[in-house]
């Protein structure tokens, strides 16, 4: 519940706030939609995988994915990916602590 609640945070650091389900699949879809992004989720052996990914085919870089346990989760980890790619300077590397 740790790796959640710092997904959270990180959300809430770059300006996702949570709406009436906290942060469930319906405020996370939001805050991808109003980016104008789009994602998918996709119940695999190990739980749920979700992935956020840019309009058209130019920001190819951006696909981001999260592994949880429930939908709302893995779509966090995925979005916190996401938001964590796009304030990344160009060409540095990825945090490999990131969630």
């Amino acid at each position: 519940m740790a790796r959640l609640a710092t997904a959270h945070a990180t959300l809430g650091a770059h300006g996702v706030a949570p709406g009436r389900d906290n942060y469930g699949v319906s405020s996370l879809a939001a805050a991808v939609y109003a980016r104008g992004w789009s994602y998918a989720i996709d119940l695999g052996s190990d739980g749920f995988q979700a992935e956020v990914r840019p309009p058209g085919t130019g920001l190819d870089h951006l696909n981001a994915v999260g592994v949880g346990w429930e939908p709302g989760s893995a779509l966090a980890f995925a979005l916190v990916r996401a938001l964590q790619t796009v304030a990344r300077p160009s060409g540095a590397a990825p945090n490999p602590t990131s969630t």
